[in-house]
């Protein structure tokens, strides 16, 4: 019988996105230490996160991208605010969100709302995700939006949307989950 493998990381690692402790980046695969019984991986634009066979969540890297940052995570962090189990995780480019049995919660950059956050700063720890009218099943991450998809078949957005990425009719960002306009099939 196989043991479930450890989490192995390469390539480049500035901000400590492989997990190892360092910002050296790695040519061949390198196994990160605590890392056992990982069972799959989401990796962004200088962060990682990893799910461990017992439903945890462990993020490293730059986790909020703003310089100097103090959330650089050189090795994996547990993501204890989310509880478990994390069933997905999506990275927009400076923010990071993760739904948990219908819940969402996002942090980082939150400039334009994409996190959810009612003020306009870099959120350093998970805020949850409220607005939305049914359970979230679905998510996707863009520059500096968020959106969502329920059980009830609605898509949700939150974040820029300058250029009419939350689906609305209008030019106008929000930090609060608005309801894309869906057309009805005829």
């Amino acid at each position: 019988m196989c043991e479930l493998p450890a989490g192995w990381c390469w390539g480049r690692s500035e901000y400590g996105a492989l997990g190892l402790g360092d910002v050296r980046s790695r040519t061949v695969p390198t196994p990160i230490p605590g890392m056992s019984d990982v069972v799959r991986v989401a990796a962004g634009y200088q962060k990682t996160c990893a799910w461990k066979k017992d439903g945890s969540l462990w993020c490293f890297g730059d986790l909020l991208m703003d310089e100097p940052s103090p959330a650089i995570a050189r090795v994996p962090v547990q993501m204890k605010e989310l509880g478990h189990p994390v069933e997905e995780v999506v990275f927009g480019f400076r923010h990071t969100c993760a739904r948990t049995a219908g819940n969402i919660f996002c942090w980082g950059e939150n400039t334009e709302g994409q996190s959810g956050g009612s003020e306009l700063r870099a959120l350093m720890s998970p805020v949850r995700i409220s607005g939305l009218t049914g359970q979230a099943v679905a998510l996707a991450a863009g520059d500096a939006f968020t959106c969502a998809i329920t059980a009830e078949g609605s898509a949700w957005c939150w974040g820029r949307g300058t250029d009419g990425q939350l689906g609305t009719k209008r030019k106008n960002s929000s930090a609060r989950p608005m309801r894309v306009q869906l057309p009805c099939p005829g």
